[in-house]
């Protein structure tokens, strides 16, 4: 009878090593005491927040200083509930579990509230991920100590002259445009309406009428959309040139 085979351990690259127990001493100390950033942002399930967690990997701590620890808080892909679930237990967080600044992407205007009643409760200075904050949010010019991420209202308006341009372009009269919306809950919705309808009015050449403005919900944005738009092209009555999705 032959000996058993001895398995060959696996050999990996040391750098991968070195990655692997880099992460897990990473985790260790952020267990074990306080990080010194906080992100508060969705998963990476999909490419946008993707992205900022590839962001957050890689300049951010390119340009951190040795010994500065970072916790990525997740809240699943845009999931209203665990959003509101992550900010409650960081307001309930002792002082001593607080860190130097939180880096956060707020849902919805509910969730803006409870990054307001978080720096009132701790005073931990906050960065605003992706919300830009609003024309009538005193408070978040106020206490925010910055803000980074897009302007829903240039992106819409930059959405708008594009569209009165290439429907101009092609001779329609009087085209019609589906626009498929963020929810109601979140702050952008309005800036976005706002600036695409004021975008096409000013262009000179085009008169874009909105044949149908429909805010979706997170939970179901993309099933969705895609049944509205199912709707809207089996309806006779309907008749539409271009779609605005948010």
């Amino acid at each position: 009878m032959n000996p058993p085979r001895r398995r060959r351990p696996v050999l990996l690259p040391l750098r991968l090593l070195l990655a692997v127990y880099s992460y897990m001493m990473c985790q260790y100390v952020l267990a074990a005491a306080a990080a010194d950033i906080v992100f508060i942002v969705p998963d990476r399930s999909t490419p946008y927040p993707n992205g900022l967690h590839n962001g957050i990997l890689t300049s951010a701590y390119g340009l951190l200083e040795g010994g500065t620890t970072v916790e990525v808080r997740e809240y699943g892909n845009y999931d209203q509930a665990k959003s509101f679930a992550v900010l409650n237990a960081a307001i309930a967080a002792p002082p001593d579990e607080q860190p130097q600044v939180y880096c956060i992407w707020p849902m919805d205007v509910e969730s803006k509230r409870l990054v307001g009643k978080l720096h009132e409760a701790h005073g931990v200075p906050v960065i605003q991920i992706n919300q830009l904050p609003g024309a009538d949010s005193q408070w978040e010019w106020d206490h925010l100590l910055g803000y980074a991420g897009p302007s829903d209202a240039t992106r819409a308006a930059n959405a708008g002259i594009m569209m009165a341009q290439a429907l101009a372009e092609r001779g329609i009269e009087e085209p019609g445009v589906v626009a498929l919306g963020y929810p109601e809950s979140y702050g952008g919705y309005g800036l976005s309406i706002e600036a695409f309808r004021e975008a096409v009015a000013d262009s000179n050449n085009t008169r874009i009428e909105i044949v149908e403005e429909i805010p979706l919900k997170w939970a179901e944005i993309r099933q969705a959309a895609y049944l509205t738009m199912v709707r809207l092209m089996d309806d006779p009555t309907v008749t539409f040139h271009g779609v605005y999705a948010m």
